[in-house]
């Protein structure tokens, strides 16, 4: 199925061009996703070739004054594709290929979906619409996320890490819409399903791919409302942020509590 998927883009239409031979051929990306392909020092126009020292084909493609008219070859230097960029409007698409020819990635700007896959061909991750999820090497799944929650299973298929967020109406989003706050809340499993940590806190986001953090690690102290530490399932120590007023600015103290008899007592310093 996938060498029918690649020979379907490779059957688009060459209007007729003299080959031109250049040392290297690249792919520049500026701000705003606008590209040109470039070939030595100039802009690629008509059918552009390049080699690699053992004389192999390293790249091709056709070109318009520095824009692809049709898809974009780069091939390893065995001979067998690697990349395969398609940049009609209405598919612009992007493949990567492993040196053993098993699809390793497929892109689709338009419709905003990504696919991976590990060497033996089984599906490692995929993103669509903003939900993604991603599987171990066995194929079970790794980790199921929205825009809301997110959950992180081990390869054993125990739940470890659940995580929900929610935006937060403050004055700053109020005033200006396109900043977004949100509040978290943060659990994490040990392999017999016993509560490990819970926790709160609060950030603007984490990255394009992933709203959410993959671990408690990953959060800035100063973002924390509260962690509480677990062990067998039962509360053994907390630690909190709160802000408090300390000679005359307001700043953000980390607190630290043990539990004993159903109730929190603050920790000497």
């Amino acid at each position: 199925m996938l060498r029918l998927f690649t020979s379907l883009i490779l059957l688009t239409a060459f209007e007729s061009y003299s080959q031109q031979v250049y040392d290297s051929m690249f792919h520049a990306i500026y701000v705003g996703d606008f590209s040109e392909f470039y070939c030595d020092t100039i802009l690629c126009d008509g059918e552009c070739v390049s080699y690699y020292p053992s004389g192999g084909l390293k790249m091709k493609g056709t070109f318009d004054n520095g824009q692809p008219v049709d898809s974009v070859i780069r091939y390893y230097e065995t001979g067998l594709i690697r990349v395969i960029e398609v940049p009609f409007t209405g598919r612009q698409e992007r493949l990567e290929y492993y040196e053993n020819g098993q699809l390793a990635s497929y892109w689709c700007e338009n419709k905003g979906e990504l696919r991976e896959y590990f060497k033996d061909g089984e599906l490692a991750f995929k993103y669509r619409n903003q939900k993604s999820k991603t599987y171990h090497p066995n194929g079970k799944l790794k980790c199921n996320e929205t825009l809301r929650k997110k959950k992180i299973y081990s390869q054993n298929g125990k739940l470890r890490t659940k995580i929900r967020r929610r935006e937060i109406l403050i004055l700053d989003r109020i005033i200006n819409k396109e900043q977004k706050f949100y509040g978290y809340k943060h659990k994490t499993f040990d392999d017999q399903g016993k509560i490990e940590t819970k926790a709160k806190y609060y950030s603007f986001g984490y990255g394009f791919w992933s709203v959410f953090p993959d671990s408690l690690g990953e959060i800035n102290n100063n973002d924390f409302d509260w962690v509480i530490y677990y062990e067998s399932g039962k509360p053994v120590y907390k630690t909190e942020w709160n802000y408090e007023w300390i000679d005359s600015l307001l700043q953000k103290v980390k607190r630290e509590y043990t539990y004993d008899e159903r109730k929190w007592i603050e920790a000497k310093k």
